[in-house]
């Protein structure tokens, strides 16, 4: 085989294999979002959101349809849904990720920026949990743990039958836009919006995510928020749930300068 020849299929067989081993640990990842390990729920989540976006999307529409239910386990202090102890302090996380479908819309929507419906129907609200704290402090001090309960009280069925619609939703989505979808339109596309939960995901990713900050240079962190900045403006300037958040942003991007 001549040399030139050679040096192409070596190249063609080295993409291949990589090509091959970023799908298989993509493919764990998918997998692990299934555990009842909350610890490695949280690990999958977090290793999809560090190396792979778009690649994980059609993936993660597909477990949508998933109707299983897996009660997380090993929780510690979080406070979700599912929980049933409140210790006085722990990281709130408003999907009910016992249910297979919801951890893939949970991870799915912190790509996106998209509201596909299957946020809580009645959020954790941290103000309520620490007036609980106050009023029922002795309690607390003789148990060590506040009793809570957040459960949708949805029958089982409907809330699958609700699912899996909204699935159908977030797939026909996908068929309209995968051909266009970049994450800058995508964070444009959400800080337009009007939606409060749609911005907010995208205000924590540009302001915290930690996927921005190890994946994206210096100068593309400033390259994304000169095309978006007018719209952090409107947000702050609009008085939402999300405008003192917006108004943190401006001036950590004034500060990079």
């Amino acid at each position: 085989m001549p040399k030139n020849l050679t040096l192409i299929f070596i190249f063609y067989l080295t993409l291949a294999c990589t090509i091959c081993r970023a799908q298989a640990q993509l493919d764990t990842c998918i997998q692990r979002l299934r555990s009842a390990e909350c610890g490695k729920v949280f690990q999958a989540k977090n290793d999809i959101l560090l190396k792979y976006q778009k690649e994980s999307i059609p993936k993660l529409i597909s477990l949508l349809k998933d109707t299983g239910y897996v009660k997380l386990v090993n929780t510690a202090d979080l406070i979700y849904p599912g929980a049933k102890k409140f210790y006085g302090h722990g990281y709130i996380v408003n999907y009910d990720i016992d249910w297979i479908s919801v951890r893939a819309a949970w991870v799915l929507e912190e790509i996106t920026f998209q509201d596909f419906g299957y946020l809580t129907r009645l959020p954790i609200d941290e103000k309520a949990l620490l007036a609980l704290h106050q009023k029922d402090y002795q309690n607390y001090l003789n148990k060590g743990y506040h009793d809570i309960n957040y459960q949708d009280t949805t029958s089982r069925g409907l809330m699958i039958r609700y699912r899996l619609l909204l699935a159908y939703k977030a797939n026909q989505w996908w068929t309209r836009n995968k051909s266009t979808w970049t994450k800058l339109n995508a964070l444009k596309d959400a800080l337009a919006s009007h939606n409060e939960h749609r911005e907010g995901l995208a205000i924590y990713y540009l302001g915290q995510g930690d996927d921005f900050d190890a994946k994206t240079e210096l100068a593309t962190r400033k390259a994304y928020y000169k095309q978006i900045k007018s719209l952090v403006v409107q947000i702050k300037d609009s008085k939402d749930g999300e405008s003192e958040r917006a108004g943190d942003l401006l001036q950590e991007m004034e500060e990079l300068k």
